[in-house]
């Protein structure tokens, strides 16, 4: 568990890509984020602020459906990040965002994303080998799966 806990957070690769556990909180800078919120963030509100990891569709509290953290973060923009099961066959693309996670702990597949000298090229997929948890996200689907 020591060696895990001193990995970093988040990575710098080859032509200004991020690749991150989850995401970033859009209200702090880079050097401010914490390694909690980088592992775990989903959601935030209207103004970008994290409010947790459950989806909520409160009015109230400004967070309602697809209010993720890539609509809200300004630098750096390209960013390759899981944590979030949008697809249980394909990466999420959003500009310079890739949520490669599809869901293998579900029972979806295990993705990759190649960069050749910095540039976008194939993504890799293999099936999982069994369900290892129940998926209870289904309101983060963005396409069938």
């Amino acid at each position: 568990v020591r060696w895990l806990a001193a990995l970093p957070s988040y990575i710098l690769l080859e032509g200004g890509w991020y690749a991150v556990h989850a995401g970033f909180e859009p209200t702090l800078p880079l050097g401010e984020q914490t390694a909690d919120r980088m592992c775990r963030i989903r959601y935030v509100d209207a103004d970008g602020a994290y409010v947790g990891d459950v989806w909520d569709e409160d009015p109230t509290k400004g967070v309602v459906r697809w209010n993720t953290w890539q609509g809200h973060w300004r630098a750096p923009r390209r960013v390759i990040y899981g944590h979030a099961v949008y697809s249980f066959t394909d990466p999420i693309v959003e500009q310079d965002f890739y949520g490669i996670d599809t869901g293998c702990v579900f029972g979806g597949r295990l993705t990759a994303l190649e960069l050749i000298d910095g540039v976008v090229g194939n993504t890799y997929s293999v099936p999982a080998t069994r369900t290892w948890a129940a998926f209870k996200f289904s309101h983060q689907l963005r396409r069938a799966t």
